[in-house]
């Protein structure tokens, strides 16, 4: 039931047979290419310094893995960290809701099952999906203060439960203001979610950053309005909300620099949320992946979706045992997004991962 890597030794002995499990039931671990060959000896590489072996894609980590002891330190770790979110999140909404509520388009049951959390007003990743409740309980979780929802959208959804979910604690210095970040392109968008936490003071401290058009601006600007933004609200002992009117990493063969990049050199980033709109994801990933740290929470929605986000899963999954897949879970989309025909069949379920950095959720 659990993948080869940092996890093996979670469940399973040598010498024992493995059942077939679903993945939502299990941790998955990450595994990388074999980096061994003829002209590559492990036990040459790996028991000295390893000088000619290794480079940045086959890194020591990855090719050599962990010592045994470090592997049941994080193989521990990780099953704890997965209990503490699945308690978290059955208390949201109480057991019927956590066995029931798993649905895009909210009915009035899940709605009462789940008043304890924001309401939403036609977003998808909110508190009557498994989805919501888990960005909910990740936000409260001692090392996530600075979450950034990559692709925003009007607000009411992942923003807010994350919102929700930092504003359980209180700030004792601008170091330890929980921050919501956001980037949406869209204007009408953008209006909606401003409009959003206007009207809702409780979920967070709002300040609005339309990036400048200008490159040379940009860094002063976003410098000035995060620590603004961050120091009003310790004064007002709340979180920050920061949303960006623009795109997070400009186009190709732009001169613009990257917003993101110069966001993530002025603060640390311990989780990111991504769900795209049908639409390539490939140069904010990797930026992501570069620039911000320590980045101890990648969240990824629609995987198993045509034009989404998917790959993301894939390839952090495919770095070795860096990464582990510690929650999964599907949510019912009974409109199917609007789709007719044949793609109707392939909307009605959203698959959605949270995946760990295991070094850096797993720190010693």
């Amino acid at each position: 039931s659990i993948d080869s890597g940092v996890l093996a030794a979670l469940a399973i002995g040598v010498g024992t047979e493995v059942a077939v499990t679903p993945r939502s039931t299990c941790i998955v671990s990450g595994e990388f290419v074999n980096c061994w060959g003829p002209w590559l000896d492990r036990e040459v590489c790996c028991g000295q310094d390893g000088g000619g072996c290794f480079d940045e894609f086959y890194a020591r980590e990855r090719c050599c893995g962990v010592d045994d002891e470090e592997l049941r330190r994080r193989s521990s770790c990780l099953a704890d960290t997965r209990a503490s979110l699945h308690r978290c999140m059955d208390a949201a909404c109480g057991s019927v809701g956590a066995a029931l509520c798993n649905e895009m388009v909210e009915t009035l049951g899940c709605a009462e099952a789940c008043s304890r959390l924001p309401a939403p007003r036609r977003s998808t990743a909110t508190r009557s999906t498994g989805l919501g409740r888990a960005l909910w309980c990740l936000a409260q979780r001692h090392e996530v203060r600075v979450a950034l929802d990559m692709f925003l959208g009007s607000g009411d959804g992942s923003a807010t439960m994350l919102a929700s979910g930092l504003s359980m604690s209180r700030p004792t210095s601008v170091s330890d203001v929980g921050t919501v970040l956001g980037f949406e392109h869209s204007p009408n968008v953008f209006r909606e979610a401003v409009r959003w936490f206007s009207e809702r003071p409780e979920l967070g401290n709002l300040s609005v950053v339309p990036l400048p058009r200008a490159g040379g601006a940009l860094p002063q600007t976003i410098r000035r309005r995060l620590r603004r933004a961050q120091a009003s609200a310790l004064a007002l002992g709340s979180i920050a909300v920061v949303l960006f009117h623009g795109k997070p990493v400009p186009l190709e063969r732009s001169e613009l620099p990257s917003a993101l990049a110069l966001l993530c050199s002025e603060t640390h980033v311990d989780l990111a949320f991504l769900d795209p709109h049908e639409g390539g994801t490939e140069v904010e990933v990797l930026e992501l992946l570069v620039s911000c740290r320590p980045l101890r929470w990648i969240v990824v929605n629609n995987i198993n979706l045509p034009r989404h986000a998917g790959w993301v899963r894939e390839h952090l999954l495919s770095l070795g045992s860096a990464w582990a897949e510690v929650l999964s879970g599907r949510s019912r989309d009974e409109t199917s997004g609007g789709r007719r025909g044949r793609a109707a069949k392939v909307f009605r379920s959203r698959t959605w991962s949270v995946l760990a950095r295991t070094d850096e959720v797993c720190r010693a």
